[in-house]
């Protein structure tokens, strides 16, 4: 009884040894050694080692970085594909900020993983939508938009009958218009005004769509949902760095009103002796009093040969655009960078000196990663309000 009762003891320690990976004797309790089928000592069979347990039975790790991959190359995909779509349907400020949006997502994947196609593609989405809002027709004074003159009339009555004659005289016979040369208007940028008022609404309808779908904040950048637990400090920065804030006085447009014109792109006439389109000209001495009726020209008044006769001349500081490049930003439409990160929006961790830990312990502040983003940007990478 008592030796049955200690081989139990010894099987029973066998086995939890086995279970710790070691190979036991079930005869003598010898440790085996390895590969070793039968024991040196009492030539009994050695148990088999024990397999490892299949990979399927455990949950897989994930990996981050591939999993921001994944999501970031599916955002950029269905914004460049929304984008399209929207300037399609004539909507250039939404398509604007979804291939905005789409260039700071690209920051976070590898250039290999994104064909060159793809960020030429996506930067000739930002150009071209950004001119066809900022674009504008302005209509010319001078034909009022026909690009052609039509010759000057006066009403005459003969016979009791009022009735039109042409002037001969009248340097308004030119059959095409010297101002825009035929064109009838100008292809300039539009009111300044009307442009951020465009762009702001394009942006809400854009974070409306986004939000709508689940996705989230990141700065002014829209990310996946689920992507912004996954990302470090730097990744962070990288991201919103890349959709840089735009410069406070022209919200990212690069031109603000002009001042000479006022955003009304013509101005008075400077014309010696202009005075409401008409210049003095030589007197004539008559004896002979001659009726001036509505819409004549006076004899001693002929139309100014600068402005032709409308009192205003496109403006010489602005080419009749209305407006000039942005005094605050010189016309690049960005703020001015953060002076503490120098436009990085990260800076090195103040509490473990960009060690990442403090001895032997991850740092708290850093979350070991000795960056954090900059306190003064707060990651963005300029100066904003």
């Amino acid at each position: 009884m008592k030796r049955g009762l200690l081989f139990l003891m010894g099987l029973g320690l066998a086995l939890a040894v086995y279970a710790q990976g070691l190979i036991i004797c079930k005869s003598c309790g010898r440790e085996g050694k390895p590969n070793e089928t039968k024991c040196s000592r009492c030539d009994a069979e050695m148990p088999k080692p024990k397999k490892e347990a299949a990979a399927s039975e455990e949950l897989p790790v994930m990996n981050a970085a591939d999993e921001i991959s994944k999501l970031t190359v599916s955002s950029v995909q269905e914004s460049f594909l929304l984008g399209r779509q929207a300037e399609t349907n004539a909507s250039p400020a939404i398509a604007y900020w979804y291939y905005k949006n789409a260039m700071a997502l690209t920051r976070l994947v590898a250039g290999d993983r994104f064909p060159k196609e793809v960020h030429t593609a996506l930067l000739n989405g930002v150009e071209r939508t950004m001119n066809q809002v900022k674009n504008g027709v302005i209509r010319c004074k001078v034909c009022q938009g026909k690009g052609k003159l039509a010759k000057s009339q006066s009403v005459v009555r003969i016979g009791g009958v009022n009735k039109t004659k042409l002037e001969a005289t009248n340097r308004l016979v030119e059959p095409v218009c010297p101002m825009c040369n035929g064109r009838g208007n100008f292809t300039g940028m539009a009111d300044v005004a009307q442009i951020k008022t465009d762009l702001l609404r394009g942006r809400s309808d854009y974070e409306q769509r986004r939000l709508l779908a689940g996705d989230a904040r990141l700065g002014r950048v829209i990310v996946p949902a689920g992507m912004e637990k996954l990302l470090t400090a730097k990744q962070r920065a990288l991201v919103m760095t890349g959709f840089f804030p735009p410069c406070d006085a022209c919200q990212g447009i690069g031109a603000m009103t002009c001042t000479g014109c006022r955003g009304e792109r013509w101005i008075k006439c400077s014309a010696s002796g202009c005075k409401n389109g008409r210049v003095d000209g030589p007197k004539t001495e008559t004896s002979t009093r001659k009726e001036v009726r509505l819409n004549d020209t006076p004899e001693d008044k002929t139309i100014c040969p600068r402005c032709y006769g409308i009192g205003e001349v496109r403006c010489s500081k602005c080419d009749a655009r209305g407006s000039v490049a942005c005094t605050t930003c010189s016309g690049s439409g960005q703020a001015v960078r953060c002076i503490r990160c120098l436009g990085l929006g990260l800076m090195d961790c103040t509490r473990c000196k960009g060690l990442g830990k403090i001895k032997d312990s991850p740092c708290a502040d850093c979350r070991g990663e000795g960056s954090v983003l900059c306190p003064n940007c707060r990651g963005e990478g300029a100066r904003i309000r």
